[in-house]
């Protein structure tokens, strides 16, 4: 394939009908009498509306922009400040600028032309670069650990119960299927998980699952990175809270994730979603 129509190939963006313009006229040409072109145009196509589907399927983290912000205006005065320590040293020891033409000493901004063959594959290369960054964030929100308090029973009921009641029950923020970076489910919880939403809980960043059981009822099982004391390793017999919904919470030895399983109902319709063993706590 010509690299010219290559490049202008690459630069149709999806949704756009770009090849209408007078820059892609051999595009448009090309395309009018070759079928092979317009399969690998709608491939193309189809790729980059996966990539940039990807990219608004992330949900970032509660106040994600304003610490990226934050962190670009403090490098930014970081750099400013490196800038003018380095000018003045150079002043002060009389640096070659002093005698060079003015019209040396001054920088020269030159201005791409836009043209469909410079934002081609750098249009491209940027949704996968997006798309992944994207990606990174959501698992490192995922993955950041709490700090090291030891959380109890009379602490993470009543959080749950405000997490629940402002966030989780309403049906915004939800995502099918399971996260990239999906905390394994205790085996002890009998059924699976249908959806699933970034939580910050206990000072963690954790994941709430929306768990189906058999016949279709429906709770919430939350997953913490943190560590707790005075709990029991598996699913209690009967939940540390039952006032209008049951809230059972355990953390197994030696794990560092705190479960928390919510349903509404009494303790009969918490024990249609766990395996209970020997422990009676």
């Amino acid at each position: 394939m010509d690299r010219r129509l290559r490049e202008q190939l690459d630069a149709c963006r999806p949704g756009h009908q770009d090849w209408e313009s007078e820059d892609f006229a051999l595009f448009a040409s090309e395309l009018h009498k070759d079928p092979a072109l317009r399969a690998l145009a709608a491939q193309l196509e189809a790729l980059d509306e996966a990539i940039v589907a990807s990219i608004h399927d992330v949900s970032p983290p509660p106040g994600l922009a304003d610490r990226i912000l934050a962190r670009l205006e403090e490098q930014h005065r970081l750099t400013v400040e490196a800038t003018r320590q380095t000018s003045s040293a150079a002043d002060s020891e009389g640096s070659f600028t002093e005698n060079a033409p003015a019209e040396t000493a001054q920088a020269t901004i030159v201005e791409a032309p836009s043209t469909a063959s410079n934002r081609g594959m750098p249009r491209r290369r940027w949704l996968v670069v997006a798309a992944s960054a994207a990606a990174v964030v959501m698992a490192a929100w995922l993955m950041w650990p709490g700090g090291r308090e030891l959380y109890r029973v009379a602490q993470i009921v009543p959080e749950v119960e405000q997490a629940y009641r402002e966030q989780l029950q309403n049906e915004q923020g939800w995502q099918a299927g399971l996260p990239s970076q999906a905390t394994p489910l205790p085996r002890e919880v009998r059924a699976r998980p249908v959806a699933w939403r970034p939580v910050r809980l206990l000072g963690a960043n954790g994941i709430a699952y929306d768990v189906q059981a058999q016949g279709g009822r429906r709770a919430v099982l939350l997953a913490i990175p943190c560590k707790s004391a005075g709990l029991p390793t598996s699913p209690p017999y009967q939940p540390q809270s039952s006032s209008g919904r049951s809230i059972a919470a355990w953390q197994p030895h030696g794990g560092d994730v705190l479960y928390v399983l919510v349903v509404e109902g009494s303790s009969r319709d918490y024990h249609g979603f766990v395996e209970l063993g020997q422990n009676l706590t």
